[in-house]
Order: structure tokens, then sequence, then C-alpha cells
């Protein structure tokens, strides 16, 4: 801001304004003076040649220090030195230090002219070092090392005194020829030339598919003597029912089979089981062949014969299974076993144990435990013990019958009857007829004659009777489906309803019904259908927070009236049975009550409303209205 010398409160009488103008041009001179330069009134002059505090900018990479034709002559700076205070010392250029030290200057490593590296041109040096006038080795940086290495054959000896490194062979110095070799020279450049074998030549042409080199070893890959020796077949002799014929001329062995074979079996086969054959796995395979239970075998080496004997008695261990018709024809003599050890029949007892299947032909004497299933044809004399499945023509009257306690349990049981008393009739059940103990009642469609007791569900009659009228008790309502007579006073508690309208009873006590909106943000709407009555007496209505809330009688009302704002009053038959406007979580009484109804043409329980969000910010607001229902 500019200096403002021209500062007056004007001429007298002095108005505050003009003061306060004043002062405020005051303030703003006093904003923008850092420092007074030169005799100032009443103030101590400021020697910029002897400051004696720091001099920084207000805002970095801004103002200039000079310019153009306005430089300073010389800018002195404090010496660098090292691990002290003074090691910030210099001239800083952005993150780059220039260090003073003693009489030389310092710049940071990495300083380029116009964009090359600062190197000194009085030490001149090798960048690349060009080896077999192909490959190269090139120094990536100023403290780079080139290295030599010693390799097979060759030495390095390095002379620091003398910078110099000797490179000495420790190879082969020379070559003399010797038996089968000739060189060209003792030393320099060597050619060694073999003048012994050179290569061999085979005399016949290799066989199909043999394999070079088998069948030949060479006792070493270099030197004299050097002996090739047949690894392979040597010899060929003859052996049982095999002649072998050589002929000498041209090496060639005859292999002739003198005791040819006939046709024979590959596979042994055994009861069908094609996936499980007998096969002989070398040639000298033996197939064997053992007696079993009540099979004996016998052979006759000189005849080569085997006879297979078949024990007729013997003792049986396994299952025993009839043919296909399902029959086990035969006798068995002596008790049977199974496998381990259980018994399944006792010749001496002359009992049968275990279970048994298929059909059984014949009488059974004695007690027969366990489950039979399927038909039995025949008489059963004895006590049965157990389920019996399946239908009986007949059985002997038991003078007892076995009672089994069911109370308590939860089953639905269905009691049985017969059509009349007489002998041979069907015993039947009827599922609309049943029973639970659990509870003691007894369910079914229809009841004829007097009934003493509670009846839950409907009753389809055209009389209801009883000694003491007051005795007679419905719970929760009774529908009749024609005219009724009561001979007595009829009590009711409650609404007694007839044709849609309620008669006499105790009137109906006020009630809440809430509804709830979705989160909505502020100024925002939410449609909510409270359910409430058809018809209804209004007494208040509350809000969980600061909300426009408004009433309908019908969703088509509602929607009718989505654009009007809250300033503005609905017309007359607009559908709307009531407004609020809430600052907060407050109730609104409605005084007089507003009498309210649903007028949907098949009228419902909903109260249609729409609650407009006033609480500032984002949240879900409930609405519990206070009714009384005038309307079933």
């Amino acid at each position: 801001m500019a200096f403002n010398n021209n500062i007056t409160p004007g001429a007298p009488p002095l108005l505050w304004s003009n003061i306060y103008d004043a002062f405020t041009l005051i303030n703003e001179n006093f904003d923008s003076l850092v420092a007074t330069v030169g005799d100032g009134s009443g103030l101590t002059p400021i020697d910029f040649s002897t400051l004696d505090t720091d001099v920084s900018p207000s805002t970095d990479n801004l103002y200039n220090l000079g310019a153009s034709g306005y430089a300073w002559r010389t800018i002195h700076a404090a010496g660098y030195v090292v691990d002290t205070p003074d090691a910030g010392n210099g001239v800083w250029i952005g993150a780059a230090q220039i260090k003073g030290i003693e009489a030389h200057v310092d710049i940071p490593t990495g300083s380029t002219i116009n964009g090359s590296l600062i190197i000194d041109p009085t030490n001149t040096f090798f960048k690349i070092i060009d080896v077999d006038n192909g490959n190269s080795i090139e120094a990536q940086g100023f403290g780079d090392t080139v290295k030599f290495l010693s390799g097979d054959g060759i030495s390095m000896v390095v002379d620091s005194a003398r910078e110099s490194i000797t490179f000495n062979n420790e190879g082969i110095l020379g070559a003399l020829a010797g038996s089968g070799i000739g060189i060209s020279d003792a030393s320099g450049v060597i050619t060694v030339t073999n003048t012994g074998v050179l290569s061999l030549t085979s005399t016949t042409a290799l066989p199909n598919e043999r394999i070079p080199g088998a069948g030949i070893n060479i006792n070493n890959s270099t030197g004299s003597g050097i002996k090739i020796t047949n690894t392979g077949v040597i010899g060929i002799s003859s052996g049982t029912g095999i002649i072998v014929i050589p002929d000498t001329a041209t090496g060639i062995f005859t292999i002739v089979n003198s005791a040819p074979v006939g046709n024979t079996f590959s596979f042994v086969e055994i009861n069908g089981d094609s996936d499980n054959r007998l096969a002989a796995d070398t040639i000298n395979d033996i197939l064997s062949i053992n007696s079993g239970q009540g099979i004996t075998l016998t052979k006759n080496v000189s005849t080569d014969a085997l006879t297979i004997t078949v024990d007729p008695n013997f003792n049986l261990t396994g299952n025993v299974l009839g043919n296909t018709s399902g029959y086990h024809y035969g006798d068995v003599t002596g008790s049977v076993f199974s496998d381990d050890s259980t018994k399944i029949i006792d010749s001496v007892e002359n009992k049968i144990y275990s279970t048994f299947f298929g059909n059984l032909t014949g009488d059974v004497t004695g007690d027969v435990t366990g489950d039979v299933t399927g038909d039995v044809t025949g008489d059963v004399t004895g006590n049965l013990t157990g389920d019996v499945t399946g239908n009986a023509d007949r059985s002997t009257v038991s003078d007892t019958l076995d009672i089994t306690n069911t109370n308590g349990l939860t089953t639905v049981y269905y009691p049985t009857f017969v059509e009349n008393r007489d002998v041979g009739q069907t015993v039947r059940a009827d599922v609309d007829l049943s029973y639970r103990t659990d509870i003691n009642t007894l369910t079914a469609i229809n009841f004829s004659g007097n009934l003493t007791g509670d009846v839950t569900g409907n009753i389809f009659t055209t009389l209801i009777d009883s000694a003491d009228s007051s005795a007679i008790t419905v719970t929760p309502k009774a529908i009749f489906s024609s005219d009724v007579t009561v001979e007595n006073d009829l009590n009711v508690v409650g609404n007694f309803t007839v044709n849609g309208s309620s008669v006499g009873g105790s009137a109906a006590s006020r009630t809440t019904k809430a509804g709830t909106t979705a989160s909505i943000a502020d100024a925002a709407s939410d449609n909510v259908d409270i359910v409430g009555f058809k018809g209804y007496m209004l007494y208040k209505i509350q809000t969980s927070a600061a909300a426009w809330v408004r009433l309908y009688t019908d969703l088509a009302s509602r929607t009718a009236d989505a654009g009007r704002s809250e300033l503005t009053d609905p017309a007359p038959g607009a559908g709307v049975v009531s407004e609020i406007i809430t600052t907060g979580a407050e109730t609104i009484l409605i005084s007089p009550g507003a009498l309210g109804f649903n007028n949907e043409s098949v009228p419902t329980t909903a109260i249609p409303i729409t609650v407009t969000n006033k609480s500032g910010g984002t949240t879900t607001i409930t609405v519990t209205l206070t009714v009384v229902q005038v309307e079933a």
C-alpha cells in the first residue's frame, strides 16, 4: 500500500466518523512501514551498514537482491569449516552450497559448465580401451577402474614403483614332434599334424535298426596301442530243441528249432470271468490246481493224468443258495455254521437260527423270532411278537388287549370304527376325525348330539341348546349363516355388529399410529403410508425432528398436492386432512380434532402422508399420530 501523509480529522467540531477514518489511515501506514530511515521526528534512525539482525523476504522466491543496472559492488560470505557451526557458511543457490575453504572455492559434486562436467584439461586419460580391434572397455565415471585378470597359462607381475604390468606365458613355450605327430616349428605359431591313423573304414554296411558302436569297446581314445573289442555276441551254442549251423566263410549262424510245438491255450478263464483270466507270466510259469472242501485231487506222473473226486459228505462253510426258482434241493446233514462260527442250523435241536431269505414251503413247528415279510399261508398257532404287515383272513379272538399310554405325545391319532357289530367287519378310520392326547382335543367336521365342554372353531348347526344359557360363551366371534333366536338376555362384551354397524357396547379408545421416512436430505420430501383406520379422529401429530407434515385422504390427492409450497394453503376439497410445521422433535395438538378418512375407491386402513425434512441435515423422521377409530 502507498504511503499516505495526507491525514486530517477535519475542522472542528470533530466528528467521530472523521476521527475513525483518520486512525484507519494511520494504521494502514503502520501496516506498510517496517523501519524509519534518516532523521525521523522523534524516531531513532536505522543504519543499514551496521544491522544486528537477519534480513529475509516475507515471501519465498518473489523479491530480488539488486537489479539490472543496480548491482551490489561486493558480497562477502564467511568461510566454510567442516563439523562446526560454520559448516553452513557460503553461498546457497537452491540446494547447492558454494563453499569458501581458506583461499579456494569448493563447488558440489556433479557441477557442470554449460551442461558438461568440469574436468582438469592438463590431466588427460583414456575413456575407452579397445581390445583386439573390436571389443572395448569404457569408463562409466571418474572413479571407474579397469581390471586385468590372469587367465589359463597367463600370469601378471605388477611393479608399483615403475607403474608397470608384465604379462608372462605360463603355458606351452615350445613343441617337439613325436610318433605319429608332426610340427611346423619349435616355437611361435606352431601347426601340429597327425601323421598316424586318420580314420577307420567299415567293410560291411551297418544293419538296419543297429545302433552305431553297439557291442564295441575301445580301451583308449588317444595314444598308441588302441584296442577295439567286440563286447556283443561272441559265439552261439546248440541247446535243447535248438540246432546251430555256422558258416565260417560268411560268419553267419543259422538257428533251427528241432522240436516245434502245436497249438496251446494262451489264457485260462474261470467261470466266465474274462476280466481276470489266468495267463503265464513267463515261459517257465506254473499253473497250480489245489483241492478244496469236499474235493480230492489225484495225479499220475507217468500218465500225466489229474483225477478230481467230489466227496458227497462234507462240512459246508458259507452261503447256501437255491436254484433260479429260489429253492434249495437236497438234504443237509449236520449243523451249519457261518464264517464267524455263528450257528445257523442245529441238527441236534432241529432249529434254524439267523435270517431266512426266499420262500419257505412246509410246516414250521416252534417259535419264529424276528420279522416275517411276505404272505403266510396256513394256520399260525402260538404267540406273535412284533409287527404284522399284510392281510389276515381270520384270527382267534383274544381275551386281552395291550394298551399303550400316549398321553403327552403331540402325534395326531385317528379313532377307528366298524360299520356294524357283526363278525367280519372292516376296521376303518377317517382323516376328518382326529384326536391329540397332549391337549385332549377331538377334531371333526360335524358333531351330532349334546356337547359338553369348549369348542374351538366354526359351529354349523340349527340349534345351540343348554340347560343354563349363561354357560354358552363364544370366543372370539360367532358367524351365523341364518336368523338367530335368543330366548334369554344376550350379553355382548365389546361391539355387536349388524350389517356393518355397531350397536351398543363400549366406545373405542385412542391409540397411536406411526410411520418413518427413509434417510432424506434437508429440504427433501418422502411419502409414507401409515397403517391406521378407514375412518379416524385426529388428536395430535408428533415428529422426531423439524418437518413439514401433510395428511391426505388418498394417494391421488397426495400426488396432486406435491407442488404446493408450505406457505400456500390447500384448496377446499383438495383431500388434505391436516398439515403442521415443527421446529424440532415436538408434538402439535390438533384442536379441535380433525376427522380423517380413506377415500380410495375401495377404502383401506392406509393414511397417506408426505414429510419434508427441515432439520438442516440428512436424517430419518418418524411421524406419530394420536387417533381414535370411528369406522370399522
